[in-house]
């Protein structure tokens, strides 16, 4: 079981090293099942402005870490240090 916001702090750790990432791949590296459920958490971080959501040259959703993200992250990194 994920304590208070470690899910969230695990999809910015993910999205730190990468570019643009299609919702399957992010569910299968963070053992987020079913995968279904991925799309709406990765939606939800998109209308707060955590993520940045596109699609890619065949027409799939992918998802990218957004500035505010990445400051939660670091904020978040902080208070744990």
């Amino acid at each position: 079981m994920m304590v208070y916001n470690e899910r969230k702090r695990q999809t910015f750790e993910f999205f730190v090293m990468r570019q643009w990432v299609e919702v399957p791949v992010y569910a299968a590296s963070v053992g987020m099942y079913p995968i279904r459920s991925s799309y709406r958490y990765l939606k939800k971080l998109h209308r707060y402005n955590y993520l940045r959501r596109g699609r890619d040259f065949r027409g799939h959703i992918v998802y990218s870490l957004y500035p505010r993200g990445a400051r939660w992250l670091l904020r978040d990194l902080k208070i744990q240090m």
